[in-house]
């Protein structure tokens, strides 16, 4: 069996693919030797042909999870001839493999013969982003699953001011839990401890980036990282700050106001201030830029081994250069 799981949303297809994983391990395979896990980076065909056709230790059921192939820059031959070694009747019903994709494919379906077989798979999952209400109800879910409570109003401005990005939405909702204890979570209780918070270190960062401070810069992302905080997690965040702030660059050039803008956008005042502070340093071309350079970072972190303290400070110095130009 071929299993496809794709989209935007990698926080609900990596929690789809763990449940693949445990469901096979539960039926078959407690000890989890017969799960092996590859990724697009390294694979090798003969790596996955052995994977496929070897038989499974103390069962013939075996569970191949691929990440991240199709985002990797192979070859048109070496798509088309792992796409060869799974067509359909070409693996046994003993085997599944699960082929996960944890970034954009956006450019990278065209012509892929890889991507047009696994459109055909056994079982093909794609996780767009959840649209407003979807949100509400998932963020509702994940407060009740953990025997929490919270008001519509908290869950709006969770949905609006954190967004679609359900890895950073569950790391603020356990934050909450863990401060109200059972309590309602009401919307003053995210303001506190969420909004404001995350983005106070977000705009001194961000600052030290349109003043040209490469020095600065660099020390407050290592003061973050040297804190705890997850790569991921702050990628997450700054993305989401420079698309605000590209959001009220481009308004700002249409004429509209910052009670518009905070209309429109429905962001906190104070988010609204500080950005419209940060926006008016930053040419409209430059924030363009800078959200690629963010995004290409994403993609990496997700597809490659390479240090991610070394990708935030080349992107520090490549914005530091490029303003000062």
């Amino acid at each position: 069996m071929i299993i496809f799981l794709f989209g935007q949303d990698t926080y609900r297809s990596a929690e789809r693919l763990n449940i693949l994983r445990s469901a096979f391990c539960d039926k078959f395979d407690k000890s989890g030797v017969n799960v092996d896990v590859m990724y697009g980076d390294s694979l090798k065909i003969e790596d996955l042909r052995k994977a496929i056709l070897s038989q499974g230790l103390l069962s013939k059921k075996r569970f191949v999870i691929i990440k991240n192939l199709i985002s990797e820059k192979k070859s048109a031959q070496f798509y088309e001839d792992i796409a060869n070694e799974i067509k359909p009747k070409s693996i046994s019903e003993d085997v599944i493999v699960v082929f996960w994709e944890g970034s954009n494919l956006e450019g990278k379906k065209k012509g892929n013969k890889l991507y047009s077989a696994l459109k055909k798979a056994d079982k093909v999952e794609v996780f767009n982003e959840l649209s407003d209400i979807q949100l509400r109800k998932w963020i509702v879910t994940a407060v009740t699953k953990e025997k929490g409570k919270i008001s519509n109003d908290a869950v709006s401005y969770l949905g609006a001011n954190i967004g679609s990005n359900l890895w950073l939405q569950k790391t603020e909702i356990d934050k909450l839990l863990s401060y109200k204890k059972g309590e309602l979570i009401q919307r003053t209780d995210v303001e506190e401890f969420v909004t404001l918070a995350l983005n106070d270190n977000i705009f001194h960062f961000t600052d030290a980036l349109a003043n040209k401070n490469t020095k600065q810069a660099v020390k407050l992302f290592d003061d973050q990282l040297n804190s705890g905080a997850n790569e991921f997690y702050l990628l997450t965040m700054l993305v989401r700050q420079f698309k605000i702030l590209l959001q009220m660059k481009q308004g700002l050039e249409r004429g509209q106001t910052s009670v518009q803008l905070q209309s429109e956008l429905k962001l906190h005042p104070f988010v609204i201030k500080k950005s419209l502070s940060q926006a008016r340093k930053f040419e409209l071309s430059e924030l363009k830029n800078i959200y690629k350079l963010l995004l290409n970072i994403d993609t990496k972190l997700k597809t490659t081994g390479i240090d991610p303290k070394a990708l935030f400070d080349l992107f520090i110095v490549e914005v530091c250069q490029a303003s000062s130009n």
